[in-house]
């Protein structure tokens, strides 16, 4: 007998020898698949079994959620795919899943924890993508079913607040927005709403813009802020605390309002404004060295305003940062990893 690599991308091996030997091995290699089989569909049973005992009021903190939807990410991550095509796939098993699932999707979970479910719904439909045992009607209804899914799922919010100026909405700050876009892609729904009298801004009526801005927000949400539009929301932030919890706080080209910034009486920031502001958030502050509207030391006043806030200073970037907010993106983007 012999052993050979496969001709096909060395995905499996070519068995020569007495036609005994070679079932046998097919045989061993039919028990190991079953074996993996049975230990997938145990692991999705006790996922079900779980997340149907959070639905019904067994968890109180909603911690056995949290836990089971983790562990069957993990198994189904590294199972979907090494388990799909096999003739022994019990539907009826998998479907059970997938409504429970489902069930999770439309209950009082949490966001981050619908998007675990998110991420099980996508996986169960990529093992029938893989699955050759269904008809072609079958697969174009699940998969049909596994697009509709991805469309709704859960993305993050960020806030983007422009700044002051005559066209500053359509002409200037649009280009911050869609570099946001093009950097953090598809996974976040930026809401950029247009301020009231953006040629001349009244702390007043931008406040309430952004209060109302603030309610149609879920937690987690990214708040970023540039120019006059970072100043008013730093300052409506420390003013009267959200009831949101927000992800993190972006203010790029702030100017500082106060002794050694600009002068304005409605638009200075409290003595104690970094204490003011929400607790356990990031905070980060990004200014151009180059910014000839908000000179460099303006971020050197906030640095000192609100010592917990990390201070970003960007060699060759003007007022408008170049157009390009790759480091807040990436800033951002860290915040998902945990980093």
């Amino acid at each position: 007998m012999a052993v050979v690599p496969s001709e096909k991308g060395h995905k499996g091996i070519l068995v020569t020898g007495n036609a005994r030997t070679v079932k046998n091995l097919r045989r061993l290699a039919l028990g190991a698949f079953l074996l993996a089989c049975i230990s997938f569909f145990a692991d999705f049973a006790s996922l079900v079994d779980s997340v149907r005992g959070w639905i019904g009021g067994r968890g109180e903190s909603g911690k056995e959620l949290e836990i089971a939807l983790g562990s069957a990410s993990a198994a189904l991550g590294m199972q979907a795919r090494g388990l799909a095509g096999g003739p022994n796939r019990d539907p009826e098993v998998l479907e059970k899943a997938r409504i429970t699932v489902l069930e999770v999707l439309s209950s009082n979970a949490t966001k981050n924890h619908k998007a675990q479910a998110h991420l099980l719904l996508a996986l169960y439909y990529q093992a029938y993508e893989d699955f050759s045992g269904y008809d072609r009607r079958e697969r174009r209804r699940i998969m049909s079913q596994w697009r509709e899914n991805e469309s709704m799922s859960v993305k993050r919010q960020l806030l983007f607040v422009q700044g002051g100026g005559a066209g500053a909405h359509d002409e200037w700050d649009d280009k911050l927005v869609e570099s946001l876009g093009r950097e953090l892609g598809p996974g976040y729904e930026i809401r950029y709403p247009r301020m009231p009298n953006e040629d001349d801004p009244s702390y007043a009526a931008w406040k309430m813009t952004i209060e109302r801005e603030f309610a149609a927000l879920g937690d987690g949400a990214i708040l970023v802020g540039h120019s006059i539009g970072a100043t008013i929301l730093v300052n409506a932030l420390a003013e009267q605390p959200s009831e949101r919890k927000f992800g993190a706080i972006f203010l790029l080209a702030a100017p500082f309002v106060g002794e050694g910034g600009w002068p304005g009486d409605d638009l200075k920031p409290p003595r104690d404004l970094g204490a003011r502001l929400p607790r356990g958030v990031p905070i980060h502050f990004y200014h151009g060295l180059d910014d000839e509207t908000a000179p460099p030391s303006h971020v050197e006043l906030y640095a000192r305003a609100v010592p917990q806030a990390r201070v970003h200073r960007l060699p060759g970037r003007d007022h408008q940062l170049n157009n390009d907010l790759r480091e807040v993106s990436a800033a951002i983007r860290s915040l998902e990893a945990g980093l």
